[in-house]
């Protein structure tokens, strides 16, 4: 049988009485706009407003060691280059964001790992979980920072991760400053040896306390358990209220061959991200979460989800004999209105061409004003697919606005069945 949802009607005027609903899509950046052919891999890396209301966009190609910054004017629909930055020692960027200050800040991170299973009589193999391990994983690390809206860009020490021995933050959490100044931001790596060995990761949260200029001060948002099978990685941390924050985490719990669906979890800090309570399955299966707090309180996360799942059910017990994608790829968005405990309807935030077999993800979401916001994602399209596969990739853009719960575009919402 396969996981499904299905429409229906609200259960009665939401408290906000709107809901929110896509308008528009576009792929707005493609390689080419900065000088690239494909196949390339273009994603973007951060989304952040100037001072005067236009949108500052970092966008990596991999491989390129290089940061581009581009701006827009028009709320995303265009985009100009107007510099970057070198990341230095190769690797890639994450989370740009302008501060209060109007400083930029940005991480950047260069992880290298070694990719392997865990063999059949390991005393860490699971039958029928996951299997997958780095055989070995080190990384580099650091901030960038500009102060006159990224034209030239200053560099930070070496950050300092421990307890963690080595790190990635790709698809983790853009930096968001708190109320007091600090800056903190999600990754995943490994605490230990025995994580490497056992195939399971961690997820932790580091913080800079002078505008970007150091890092360090990590708390551990999840840890794998040895043997358990579950590797957390890919993350999306906010703030909702006080000193309450939510943590989105993907969970692979998959088997030696990967094919198994991602699970995502949430988690809740009540003291600004020094402790946390256990990650709890949510109804999503995907990864690389993003999203946002709304004007009106609520809460939006996205994530890359298609995948399908058929059970054989016998009378001892049920278990998954096939995972695969649906016929297309989609980028999901979900909306709660209690800080992520429940969930009150979703929609297609992207959804492919039939047939595409194009790679998406890594969304953020930012707030336009009260009615509308702007999501950017890395996202293909048929024909690139069709002649590179997925690693042909430029940048989206979704805008979605705010109507009445009753409006003809919520008709396209669905509202779950399985929770």
């Amino acid at each position: 049988m396969g996981v499904s949802c299905v429409a229906r009607e609200p259960r009665g005027r939401p408290p906000s009485g709107h809901v929110w609903v896509v308008d528009s899509q576009a792929l707005v950046v493609r390689p080419a706009d900065l000088g690239f052919e494909q196949p390339q891999i273009l994603s973007p890396e951060g989304l952040t407003h100037l001072r005067n209301g236009d949108l500052l966009l970092a966008a990596c190609v991999q491989g390129a060691a290089k940061t581009f910054i581009l701006r827009s004017s028009d709320r995303g629909h265009t985009w100009k280059q107007q510099g970057g930055f070198e990341n230095q020692g190769g690797g890639t960027s994450e989370g740009m964001v302008a501060l209060r200050s109007g400083r930029l800040v940005a991480i950047c991170y260069k992880p290298e790992g070694k990719a392997g299973t865990i063999p059949r009589g390991s005393e860490y193999y699971v039958p029928g979980g996951s299997n997958f391990r780095f055989e070995y994983l080190r990384s580099v690390q650091y901030g960038a920072y500009s102060d006159d809206e990224g034209k030239t860009w200053n560099y930070s020490p070496l950050m300092d991760i421990s307890p963690f021995e080595g790190a990635s933050f790709v698809s983790s959490s853009q930096i968001f400053e708190t109320a007091d100044g600090s800056l903190a931001a999600s990754f995943y790596g490994h605490l230990n040896e025995e994580e490497l060995e056992s195939g399971v990761g961690s997820v932790g949260l580091i913080r800079s306390h002078d505008g970007g200029e150091t890092w360090g001060d990590v708390s551990v948002i999840c840890s794998g358990v040895p043997g358990s099978g579950e590797w957390y990685n890919e993350s999306w941390v906010t703030p909702l209220s006080g000193n309450r924050w939510i943590c989105m985490v993907r969970m692979n719990p998959g088997n030696e061959h990967r094919k198994t669906p991602l699970y995502m979890k949430r988690c809740y800090s009540d003291d600004a991200g020094r402790t946390w309570t256990h990650p709890v399955p949510t109804r999503f299966r995907g990864g690389e979460p993003g999203g946002s707090v709304l004007p009106d309180g609520s809460l939006l996360c996205s994530q890359t989800g298609a995948w399908t799942m058929d059970l054989q059910i016998r009378a001892d017990h049920v278990r998954p004999t096939r995972f695969g994608v649906l016929d297309r790829g989609r980028l999901l968005y979900e909306v709660s209105s209690d800080g992520g405990l429940t969930w009150d309807y979703w929609g297609d935030l992207y959804l492919a061409d039939r047939g595409s077999r194009e790679h998406m993800g890594s969304t953020i979401v930012r707030v336009l004003d009260e009615d509308h916001l702007l999501a950017v994602y890395h996202r293909g399209t048929k024909a690139w697919s069709k002649e590179h596969g997925s690693a042909a990739r430029g940048i989206g853009a979704t805008w979605l606005k705010r109507v009445a719960w009753d409006h003809p575009a919520a008709e396209r919402l669905v509202y779950p069945r399985e929770l």
